[in-house]
């Protein structure tokens, strides 16, 4: 089986992801490349030559239970399904039976992703300010 490798190192992808989730999810918890390689997650990006474009995360929690987590596009380059194909590798590459995702009730472009991938309502919680949505699906297998 060949082995491929990227020139960028995980480090670099990994600062990159980091600013791009920070800038750009509107989350209050902010992460570092650091937090990001000491976390058991696992991480799918797009690359565009050094460049991270896109990516997607997945950790599993529980034993039937993972959640993904991190899913970004870079906004020169949303509207291309980036979102969606990485969000389905991190699907693809969880074990457990069932994942989940949280989103922002005003992130709809995320929201009808989600729902383009099979997920479906779970609750809605109020959080500091705004109010998320836990979606959930069962990861055929």
């Amino acid at each position: 089986m060949a082995d491929f490798y990227v020139s960028v190192g995980e480090d670099v992808m990994a600062r990159q992801v980091a600013d791009m989730v920070n800038r750009h999810n509107k989350w209050y918890t902010k992460f570092s490349a650091e937090s990001l390689l000491m976390a058991q997650g696992r991480y799918f990006v797009e690359l565009l030559g050094t460049r991270v474009v896109a990516c997607a995360g997945a950790v599993q929690e529980y034993p039937t239970l993972s959640k993904i987590m991190h899913v970004c596009v870079l906004p020169e380059f949303r509207r291309q399904k980036l979102a969606s194909k990485l969000a389905e590798m991190a699907i693809a590459n969880c074990s457990t039976e069932h994942v989940y995702m949280t989103v922002r009730e005003d992130n709809m472009p995320s929201l009808r992703m989600a729902e383009s991938l099979g997920f479906s309502f779970v609750r809605k919680d109020w959080f500091k300010n705004h109010y998320t949505y836990t979606l959930g699906r069962r990861r055929i297998r």
